[in-house]
């Protein structure tokens, strides 16, 4: 193709389009181009050339071949000739040889074929067209009209009847084989059978069970729209419904002379020559017309990977071009299948004549041109202007496009493409080896020179995310339609060359260090099957056989062994083949449990139930109904499977295996088959009575459960109806499968794809991990982030056989920056290896438009992930024979996982899966303590399956305990085990009998609990918030075998150990696993002792310890040797300062963490992958070392046995250098202020004047010791801060503050600080309101401040809220992630922080939309600010009003939003604020979320990643932070809002608020009004109205028994000054009760108001009572009432413990 300059000039709205079209995530440069007609003017484009450039002309013709083409090959001949081009006649040979095929000989290609080509030709072709070539096809490549002879058509329709009756299975399979008669619906590739002596299309895909040829050539780099298989069936094909015309902007640059204007409705398969004149047209112009419809219409093309639901921004496409020649008028309004939105798109404007330019930069300067003429073009061609229409395509076909860039530009683009990527491998590489010098150095205690390397890395990654955040800026603006970013480019490339030579060299400078100091372990043979750790991925797009010549070397570098499914690669079965033998990676086959579409299943009504009103809604479903269906499906699965092992290069079965039943399958087939399970179980109805404690007449009257259940029976039919459902699962869909593989394939590995998707939240889904985990070697269960995932991965699914993870959701979910994402990476991999994981495959790994969830870019450049990937695997394969034929050693501690508690308390709404949330804290915990602890499946000890090795079963929240695990159980304890449970433990069977087993094993008793704060040594204390309506006091039956272990702060015990045999039984009166897994698991030094408490009662000594929480340590054994492999699990780049010094606000978190590990025993450790023994010191009982390590990443190391040790010596303290008067060494408890000296955290908690401190280390700083954090509590206010020395640290507090100046701290034993502490008294309140403008961050931003509020608005950026802070402590209650807010906006969707409103789907139209505004008012007052939007990011017609006002002396802002309806007609609008919150200025377990509901508030603790929708009930929401005492409100008309949705991330968390939709008229609006305020002095809310919050606060668990005091606390604050009387009852449902005395309060926002009270229960019956406060002003007008839910149960707790008392085991 000759150079062309792209067009400088464009209009300006023009533009303004293809911004918009490229924020809404499409091909910007193909849609922009089509919009209703605003196009690129023609001055844009340089024209068609007077004569064709490319003379030479190869024309594709062999006698015979298969042809559908409009025009026979000498027309086409003829028509060349006499345009004085140069046509020669090429068979299907040199068709299939890319030596004869190349640029050399020809300029251009014309498949003359209609679209049929040989299969063997796509090599060759792709090679033309990566050469420059231009190709045309003649019609529509996707449409096939091909019919097999009559006599092989009529043999294959007998041996059809035969096949679907189940018989000649074999026969026909091999027929339809060999005469290449596909099932798909179409084929165009055909191959020649030298058998058969004649074309037939090959089949080269098995997918499921079917046979199918390939449709198209994937070398194209297009694929059908809106479908994006490979699927042409003629539902998803535009009809011809109107007249087509041309494409106006190609037109107007007279690239379309000689094609008519308009193509009318009514086009024909005969050639029909109509000339008419068309009004408004000159007599001349020729226009086709036609007798009769044509087809049934045409299938439209997109570039390969674009996905309408993928958000990303399509880079790989940026200077491509697919324009169609002709359009129609409007979109069609059709509701194709699965894509009913695409028949309203501007994309179903398309005809399918299209010419794209690729400039794909696997393709020559210049690139290449694709004409695919289609039906439309085809009918062109056949009609008496066929000549004008070939000629004007080839003009086409070289001229410069509207829109199109220059070659120099482009080839810029491309290299900038190649050299950052090169840049990455390098800085990759380069990083991994300096982390390796460093450790090399810490171990030869080296530090100048470990110094050195460390200094090295960092700056090796800030020029890493500098040159990445420039590469990504550039990548961005490659979408624009300038083409701007040139020079910019070309420095980065010179900087990125540069960067890559230094790299290379300071790599090799420092691999001669690891050369000379370490020996690395020589490569060990394994004898697992797949010898080595695997890595793969599933699927790839583009998929043509040029770009998967290239694709498989690139996967091969990065240390991949499992590629995408064959049926995915071009070439089918040849090719994968191919691809084998040259480079070792395999493929698999794909399979369904459901085998979805066979022709054996029959349907049947399967039945969805709706949990909430109990309905069951009619669904069709298919199955095998009998042994014939079965038996029919398997000889069919069996052909298939033996052909697929014969093939070189499949080495495995893909199952797809991710869902779950849901609610599916409760229809009348089910409930047969339920009844006939339960007769085979129970034989006769009396005997399932009996078990059931019901009165069933017969088995037929058995009916399927609707609902929750609750009484007894009910819990025994669900019992039954569940486990039945997966005994099903496994029966009939996953066993015979897996069993299939192994009969037909046995050569082959099975592989499941699975994952834990929110199987909690479906009590009946039918999947049992454990069952799922039996019967695949490898499973293949999701291993993502978040330890749910890991322990049903390693442990429960994992009990028998490792895990190669398929699929991995860490990798998609969301968008990220390519540090973190490599980051990412490495972390997983390596977290994984520790815990056996033996390999990971991908579902995607090298897709177009993916690029931050890809390896390898869609033009097979590696991406900085796979550059990872290949470090990764470097160090892997030094180990993997440890992994791959080692163990684990087994550990001493199991926790119970109960799948039956899941099935019989989970219900959606309102409880989750809290078996695993227990198994899942306490495995959190155990790891963060560095004690071994693995989880296990009921349904493991059921078979007989504990291990000998453990000494500690915990068995926590098991309510519903299968009551055959008792006597082994027992068995276990009274052979000298330990189990540790909770109150709640074995209270009912799996048939909702209450038993209350264990506890009565235990002998005591749980008794309703006042404080759930359990006390500790040394003064400490651990409060249950989340859980604590769990906890229990336990009352001791049988006081001489039973110790109490720890009590709660009233004395009462809270954890007991009860002498059983010659085993104990411990009971813990806290849910300590749960609480950990929701409040605990970030503050892991708060909770530690507690677990080691009971440790110590359980008898477990602890074999390791070490100094950095953020450590995973699992001990392995291989062959006799015991290795630690190590791993770094959550380290972020990234963490916000304590206290800003105006600068940056983020400090790094250090790239290797230093760690000392203490094991038991004598030991000599060496690091196994760099062959260097560590320096260690004994003290007697522990081996100490210390050690370095990735963070995050791992390390793997090696124990021998020791014969002596260097006895561990006390390193003098260092004496602090001297400030001022000497210091006072303090190791009181009670001291007065001001102060100066030392204070000790052995010494618990200090009152110094009325402050209450504490101290404790958290070890994720990465220095050694830890980070040192004081915590200061004031008047029930806690506020707790990382304390450096140098710097002074600020606790604000309502009234006053206390100021630390620290000199020293100290975060290794002693644990101590050495600071000045002085308390300063609050200054007085400047009501004044201010208003100003100035830049923050380098956006404009609008601040508005009073007394109380300091609000911080961003118009650039969505108009948002972006500080939110309360004056008192200048904390910022809404989350900022300020180094994205200093980038500014991008296209690609990022968490900016702050609060923002959000119209239609996230993240709606103005999240990153640049507002105007103007101050309207600005006085001591009040102020105000209008921001205004005119047009929305996604091209819909609405406008954004908001107006923030900030008045004198209230601590609310108040916010007006109006949304606009600029549409012509009416149009449904709602709005929804999105803040993202951190109140209190961070995100703690003492955060909770509060919204009405009924009479009372309901409060929803946080927890990380969790979320929930509902709908809404009142007027307010709000999120306190209990620890500060403060709190966001945010109050609206409650009529105006309809729904509420709570997100709790780990850095931030939204509570959102939805509207009600509503219909606005043309010009009119939709308005929302709220108000934001910040509440001081309250630890929650319980109501609030007029400016006013009640917060009551019940002291013990909320059921109180007979004759108790029932204390409680209220709390009143306020947003604005005013006096409230406050009134208080106690009431029933019945109505009020008692009177409790009032009082009156004086309240400012800065002066909130509270009393404790007290009132007897005295005699009151058993029920649910209410505290009720009301608040009225001094008119008597009501402000706010609030009620607290409490309830008696007196008379139930007498009843218990006399029934306790009669057990004694």
């Amino acid at each position: 193709m000759e150079p062309r300059e792209s067009p400088a000039i464009r209009p300006a709205f023009t533009i303004m389009l293809m911004r918009e079209m490229n924020l809404s995530g499409r091909i910007i440069r193909v849609m922009s181009l089509m919009t209703l007609g605003l196009f690129v003017c023609a001055a844009d484009a340089a024209g068609a050339p007077n004569s064709i450039k490319r003379k030479r002309i190869g024309i594709f013709h062999e006698e015979g071949f298969p042809s559908k083409s409009p025009r026979p090959v000498p027309w086409y001949k003829e028509v060349l000739a006499g345009e004085g081009l140069k046509a020669t006649i090429i068979g299907v040979k040199e068709l299939c040889d890319a030596k004869t095929l190349s640029r050399e000989r020809f300029d251009t290609l014309i498949l003359a074929t209609g679209g049929y080509l040989p299969i063997d030709s796509e090599f060759a072709i792709g090679m033309f067209m990566n050469g420059g070539g231009n190709v045309i096809i003649d019609e529509n490549m996707m449409i096939s009209r091909w019919k097999a002879p009559a006599e092989v058509a009529a043999e294959h329709d007998r041996l059809r009847k035969d096949y679907l009756k189940g018989k000649s299975i074999d026969e026909y399979r091999d027929f339809v084989q060999t005469h290449g008669l596909s099932q798909n619906s179409g084929g165009n590739l055909f191959r020649y059978s030298e058998k058969l002596d004649r074309w037939i299309k090959p089949i080269e895909i098995f997918s499921y069970q079917t046979q199918s040829s390939p449709r198209y050539f994937q070398e194209f780099g297009l694929e059908p729209w809106p479908n994006h298989g490979e699927s042409g069936a003629s539902f998803y094909f535009r009809p011809f419904s109107e007249d087509l015309k041309r494409h106006q902007t190609l037109a107007d640059a007279g690239l379309l002379d000689g094609m008519p204007r308009l193509l009318p409705t009514k086009i024909t398969t005969d050639t029909v020559k109509v000339v008419v004149p068309l009004p408004g047209f000159p007599p001349t112009m020729p226009v086709v017309k036609a007798s009769s419809a044509r087809e049934d219409g045409m299938m439209r093309f997109r570039l390969a990977g674009e996905r309408d639901y993928y958000r990303a921004v399509p880079f790989a496409y940026a200077n491509d071009l697919l324009l169609p020649v002709y359009v129609f008028d409007k979109a069609s309004g059709v509701a194709y299948p699965g894509f009913p939105k695409a028949g309203k798109q501007v994309k179903d404007r398309d005809s399918d004549f299209y010419i794209y330019r690729s400039h794909s930069p696997l393709k020559v300067k210049g690139g290449s041109t694709l004409v695919h003429f289609g039906v439309v073009g085809a009918h062109l061609l056949k009609s008496d202007k066929g000549k004008d229409v070939l000629i004007c395509a080839l003009r086409l076909a070289e001229s410069i496009l509207p829109g199109e860039r220059s070659p120099e530009f482009i080839e810029t683009c491309n290299t900038f493409e190649d050299e950052l990527m090169a840049f990455y491998g390098k800085s990759i590489e380069a990083r991994e080896t300096l982390m390796k010098v460093a450790a090399l150095h810490h171990y030869r205690e080296e530090p100048q020179e470990e110094d050195e390397a460390l200094s090295l890395l960092r700056e090796q990654e800030r020029i890493f995310k500098e040159i990445s955040n420039a590469g990504e800026r550039l990548r961005a603006l490659a979408l624009e339609t300038k083409p701007i970013g040139h020079k910019n480019r070309l420095d980065l490339i010179r900087t990125c060359l540069r960067s890559a030579k230094d790299l290379e060299r300071m790599r090799l400078k420092y691999e001669a260090v690891l050369l000379e100091h370490c020996e690395p372990p020589k490569p060990v043979p394994v004898e697992n099957r797949f010898k080595r750790m695997s890595w793969g991925f599933a699927n790839i797009v583009p998929r043509g056989i040029t770009r998967l010549a290239g694709l498989y070397p690139a996967m091969k570098k990065i240390g991949m062994s499992l590629g995408p499914y064959y049926h995915q690669q071009a070439g089918g079965f040849h090719r994968a083949k191919e691809l084998f033998e040259q480079t070792g990676i395999s493929t698999g086959y794909r399979m369904s449990y459901t085998s979805s579409g066979h022709p054996a299943q029959r349907a049947f009504d399967m039945g969805i139930l709706d949990p909430k009103t109990g309905t069951v809604e009619t669904r069709k479903r298919s199955w095998f109904e009998t042994s014939e269906d079965w038996e029919f499906y398997e000889k069919d699965a069996g052909w298939f499977l033996r052909e697929v092992s014969k093939r070189p290069g499949i080495s495995h079965v893909m199952f797809l295996g991710e869902r779950n039943f849901n609610w599916n399958l409760w229809g009348e087939r089910m409930e047969k088959r339920f009844r006939k399970y339960l007769k085979k179980k129970y034989r006769t109805i009396d005997a399932l009575n009996e078990r059931w404690d019901s009165r069933q007449k017969k088995f037929d009257d058995i009916v399927l459960p609707v609902k929750r259940p609750d009484a007894r029976p009910e819990h025994a039919l669900w019992e039954d109806w569940t486990r039945y459902r997966e005994i099903y699962r496994m029966e009939e869909e996953v066993l015979p499968q897996a069993e299939l593989v192994k009969k037909h394939a046995p050569n082959m590995f099975s592989l499941t794809y699975g994952s834990y998707h929110r199987h909690g939240d479906y009590p009946a889904n039918g999947i049992n991990f454990y069952e799922l985990g039996k019967a695949f070697n490898p499973t293949g269960l999701e291993m993502g982030p978040g330890l749910k995932k890991e322990v049903l991965t390693a442990d429960i699914a994992g009990f028998f056989h490792r895990n190669l993870t398929s699929e991995w959701s860490a990798f998609y979910f969301p968008p990220s920056a390519r540090l973190e994402k490599i980051n990412l990476l490495k972390e997983q991999l390596w977290n994984g290896a520790a815990w056996g994981q033996i390999g990971v495959h991908t579902f995607m790994g090298s897709i177009a438009c993916q690029q931050y969830r890809n390896l390898i870019d869609p033009y097979n450049r590696i991406l900085p992930v796979g550059w990872q990937l290949r470090e990764v695997d470097r160090d892997f394969q030094k180990f993997d024979h440890i992994i791959l034929d080692g163990q684990r050693v087994e550990p001493p501690i199991r926790i119970l996982y109960s799948p039956t508690t899941l099935r019989h308390t989970s219900w959606p709404g309102i409880e989750g899966d809290k078996s695993l949330e227990s198994v899942v804290g306490y495995y959190g915990a155990f790891q963060a303590n560095h004690t071994p602890a693995r989880a296990i499946d009921e349904g493991a000890i059921l078979d007989g399956h504990l291990p000998s090795a453990c000494r500690l079963l915990i068995i926590p929240q098991v309510t519903y305990l299968n009551d055959a695990l008792l006597p082994r159980i027992e068995e276990f304890v009274r052979r000298g085990g330990a189990i540790l449970i909770t109150p709640d433990s074995g209270r009912f069977n799996q048939y909702g009998e209450e038993l209350n087993s264990l506890m009565a094993l235990a002998g005591v008793a749980p008794v309703t609990v006042k404080d759930s704060t359990v006390s500790l040594d040394e003064g400490k204390s651990l409060p249950f918030v989340t859980y604590k309506k769990a906890a229990r006091s336990l009352s001791v039956l049988f006081p001489e075998e039973t110790d109490v272990v720890l009590r709660f702060k009233d004395g009462q015990p809270a954890v007991t150990r009860s002498k059983c045999g010659k085993g104990s039984v411990i009971v813990s009166g806290v849910p300590f696993g749960r609480s950990y897994y929701g409040e605990w698991k970030g503050a892991a030094g708060v909770a530690l002792p507690f677990l080691n408490v009971v440790l110590d009662a359980a008898g477990i000594e602890r074999e390791y310890s070490c100094s950095d929480r953020e450590i995973v340590v699992r001990p392995w054994q291989y062959k006799g040797t015991k290795y630690l492999v190590l791993a770094s699990r959550t380290r972020k780049g990234l963490v916000r300062k304590v206290s800003s010094d105006g600068g940056f606000p983020f400090r790094r978190q250090p790239l290797m963490a230093p760690f000392t590990l203490r094991i038991r025993g004598e030991w000599r450790v060496k690091d196994y992958l760099l062959g260097v023994e560590l320096p260690a010191e004994s003290d007697g009982q522990f081996t100490v070392v210390s050690g370095l390590i990735p963070s995050p990443g791992g390390g793997v190391y090696e124990l021998q046995g020791a014969e002596k040790r260097t006895t561990l010596a006390t390193s003098p303290a260092k004496k602090p250098l001297p400030v001022g008067p000497p210091l006072v060494t303090a190791r009181k408890k009670h001291l007065t202020l001001p102060f100066r000296g030392r204070l000790f955290a052995e010494s618990g908690q200090i009152m110094l004047g009325d402050y209450r401190l504490s101290m404790n280390v958290d070890a994720r700083g990465g220095v050694w010791g830890g980070d040192f954090y004081l915590q200061v509590s004031h008047r029930g206010e806690k506020i707790r801060k990382l304390c450096r020395a140098a710097e002074t640290i600020e606790f604000p507090f309502l009234k006053k503050k206390l100021n630390v100046v620290c000199q020293h701290v100290s975060a290794v034993m002693p644990v101590s600080i050495e600071a000045a502490f002085t308390e300063e008294a609050r200054a007085p309140i400047r009501h004044d309101c201010v208003l100003r403008e100035e830049t923050w961050l380098g956006q404009k931003s609008i601040v508005l401040q009073n007394g109380y509020l300091t609000v911080r608005i961003l118009p650039g950026l969505g108009g948002r809220i972006i500080q939110f802070i309360s004056r008192v402590d200048e904390a910022n209650h809404m989350f900022s992630n300020e180094k994205l807010v200093a980038q500014g906006s991008g296209d690609t969707w990022v968490d900016f922080g702050g609060m923002e409103e959000n119209a239609g789907s996230w993240p709606g139209y103005f999240w990153n939309a640049p507002f105007e505004y103007k101050i309207t008012k600005n006085s001591p007052n009040e102020v105000e600010v209008v921001l205004l939007r005119t047009k929305s990011q996604k091209n819909k017609p609405s406008a954004l009003e908001k107006v923030y006002a900030l008045k004198k002396g209230s601590a609310k802002l108040r916010v007006r939003n109006r949304m606009y309806n600029a549409r012509e007609g009416k149009d449904t609008l709602k709005l929804r604020t999105h803040p993202g919150m951190s109140v209190g200025g961070d995100v703690s377990p003492s955060d909770t979320f509060f919204y009405p509901t009924g009479q009372t508030a309901k409060a929803v603790p946080y927890s990380a990643n969790r979320d929930h929708a509902f709908a809404n009930e009142g007027a307010w929401l709000a999120v306190f932070d209990g620890d500060r005492k403060k709190g966001v409100v945010q109050e609206f008309a409650r009529e105006r809002v309809g729904g509420l949705y709570m997100y709790m991330g780990k850095d931030s968390y939204n509570f959102e608020a939805t509207t009600v939709p509503h219909e606005v008229a043309p010009g009119a609006y939709l308005e929302f009004d709220y108000g934001l305020g910040i509440l001081q002095g309250m630890s929650g809310i319980s109501g609030f109205g007029k400016d006013v919050a009640v917060n009551i606060a019940l002291n013990g668990g909320g059921v109180y028994g007979r004759n108790s005091d029932l204390g409680f606390t209220i709390e009143i604050g306020s947003l604005s000054p005013v006096e409230v009387a406050v009134t208080v009852s106690i009431e029933s449902e019945k109505g009020k009760t008692a009177d409790v005395p009032g009082f009156i309060l004086e309240l400012a926002p800065e002066s909130p108001g509270s009393r404790s009270l007290k009132w007897n229960t005295g005699d009151l019956p058993d029920g649910n009572y209410f505290v009720s406060v009301k608040c009225r002003d001094r008119a008597d007008n009501g402000i706010v009432t609030a009620q607290k839910r409490f309830a008696l149960a007196g008379q139930k707790q007498e009843l218990l413990s006399q029934r306790l008392a009669g057990f004694r085991i």
